[in-house]
């Protein structure tokens, strides 16, 4: 058993009292938890910025939660990057899922965070995250900062910092959820550890589909689908929802994601895994299976194809107030506030995107 840490992780398993069938009729249940005994002081080392700005950091080392703004990924967030760093935008309990997560290999105790911000949105609130392996993650409720909106610059300590491999900077409000936030960050602290791989960039993330989209919809044969990101157990999670009226929705598939389009001369509905990693189809909407990459190459080739439409998750201005033709499939539309329906008079809100789910 390895020693207690924020690299601890322990699993449960229901056990059988007697030796029946039917002793244990549930799923194994993994729990992650942490017991952590790190020091938060003496560690007797001078803090200095640990390379963000000067590159010690490499590239492969930062990454974020899933769905940057084109342009703005996670690698942007360094100190005076021209940049910087834009996480989606969201006015849904999801946006506080959103990090900026940097893997120093090393463990390393970062007492203050450097923040420099611009955009039409400025950070209010963040909080701190801790972890030795990127999987069991440790949050402190003190661990929290509340940048100051009127400033470009500035540092903020970290209430309790601790030992850790990995840290996670959560961006839980702004001034205004409604628009983008532009984030250049720099770590201040010590090293405490030199056990680290030699090379941290060993292993490289994988690439999602290309038609992987964090919020979308497609109207086919009468059925409106409508996919976004939600604040799951386990952070931001893919989930997607299908009607026949608009008024009555159905939880797709947990496996479906992102809505890709619709082939109607087979018929068949396309879309995107969860994972943003595979292609899923369907004939009915309703049972879904692993799709063959070239099989949807060649779907969108056909005349009878039409293309789910990305709703942007960037803040942008088009989508306030009545609904534009851009954003307009069939008698339905997107809104930054969410999904409506034509009714042959105005426009019914169906599907509002902060509070997720229908």
């Amino acid at each position: 058993m390895r020693p207690p840490g924020l690299d601890s992780v322990m699993a449960s398993q229901a056990v059988a009292n007697t030796l029946t069938d039917t002793d244990v009729c549930n799923d194994i249940d993994y729990l992650n938890f942490t017991i952590s005994t790190t020091p938060t002081a003496g560690t007797g080392c001078t803090p200095g910025p640990l390379g963000m700005a000067s590159g010690v950091i490499q590239n492969c080392q930062i990454s974020s939660s899933h769905y940057s703004l084109s342009g703005k990924g996670p690698t942007k967030g360094r100190l005076n990057d021209v940049t910087g760093w834009s996480p989606f935008v969201h006015n849904g309990q999801v946006r506080k899922e959103r990090y900026f997560q940097v893997y120093f290999g090393n463990k390393m105790l970062v007492s203050k965070v450097q923040l420099q911000q611009t955009g039409s949105a400025k950070v209010t609130a963040m909080a701190v995250g801790h972890s030795n392996d990127g999987v069991a993650w440790v949050k402190y409720p003190e661990n929290v900062m509340s940048p100051d909106p009127s400033l470009s610059d500035e540092t903020l300590d970290i209430p309790s910092p601790q030992v850790a491999r990995y840290i996670r900077l959560y961006i839980t409000d702004q001034d205004n959820n409604g628009r983008a936030a532009s984030l250049r960050f720099e770590f201040i602290g010590c090293q405490s550890s030199t056990d680290g791989p030699s090379g941290p960039c060993q292993a490289a993330d994988p690439v999602p589909i290309g038609d992987f989209k964090m919020r979308s919809f497609l109207v086919a044969a009468g059925t409106v689908y409508v996919c976004d990101g939600t604040q799951g157990d386990k952070g931001i999670q893919q989930r997607c929802y299908s009607s026949t009226d608009g008024r009555t929705w159905m939880d797709l598939d947990s496996r479906v994601g992102a809505m890709v389009g619709y082939e109607s001369d087979e018929p068949r509905v396309y879309a995107v895994s969860a994972d943003g990693m595979h292609y899923m189809t369907s004939a009915d909407g309703v049972v879904w299976e692993t799709g063959v990459p070239d099989d949807v190459t060649e779907a969108k080739t056909k005349a009878t194809f039409s293309s789910a439409l990305e709703v942007p998750v960037d803040g942008n201005p088009d989508l306030d107030g009545t609904p534009k033709p851009a954003f307009t499939q069939a008698n339905y539309a997107a809104t930054s506030v969410g999904l409506k329906n034509f009714n042959s008079v105005t426009w019914d809100n169906v599907f509002n995107w902060s509070t997720c789910c229908p």
